[in-house]
């Protein structure tokens, strides 16, 4: 179910994030700043609707979401797309594509748990770019408790070109 993915995670390091930025159409001076940034995801819902909350040293980004409807909204760095979030397989995937260059392709989102780690597999189709998220999950800690939630760890492990 999505609501094992509710919890805060922080992002320790990345490692060729700005070139998946590129390939996703991010401009030059975000993917610059982007690359150099850190930043907190925290998951949470209410009722039906989930949401992303991203806090960095950057920007701030909010996404809330139902399960299956699809919906325009803008990306963090103001790129306007349609995207939908579907539970499949025991992943959250995240379908997005721009609404103004339709030839760039989606990209696809793919979060799962695996043991004790959040993997979050990202793949953009146009450029066959695949980007591989890990985020450690503490044993013990549930969503809900009364007091501020730890941090979890968080390493983007790469961006690398896809298969095929």
């Amino acid at each position: 179910m999505a609501e094992s993915l509710l919890g805060l995670y922080k992002l320790e390091k990345h490692e060729n994030f700005e070139k998946f930025m590129e390939a996703i159409g991010v401009g030059l001076a975000t993917r610059k700043i982007g690359a150099n940034t850190t930043n907190t995801n925290e998951f949470t819902k209410d009722g039906e609707k989930f949401k992303i909350i991203q806090k960095s040293t950057f920007k701030n980004y909010e996404i809330e979401f139902e399960l299956g409807k699809e919906f325009e909204t803008s990306t963090i760095d103001g790129r306007k797309v349609k995207t939908v979030f579907t539970w499949e397989n025991g992943k959250l995937i995240q379908k997005e594509w721009p609404l103004k260059d339709k030839a760039a392709g989606e990209a696809v989102y793919e979060r799962e748990l695996k043991g004790d780690l959040l993997i979050t597999k990202t793949t953009k189709t146009s450029s066959k770019f695949i980007c591989l998220e890990q985020d450690v999950t503490p044993r013990g800690w549930g969503w809900g408790v009364e007091a501020d939630p730890p941090l979890l760890s968080s390493t983007l492990c790469g961006c690398t070109p896809g298969n095929g």
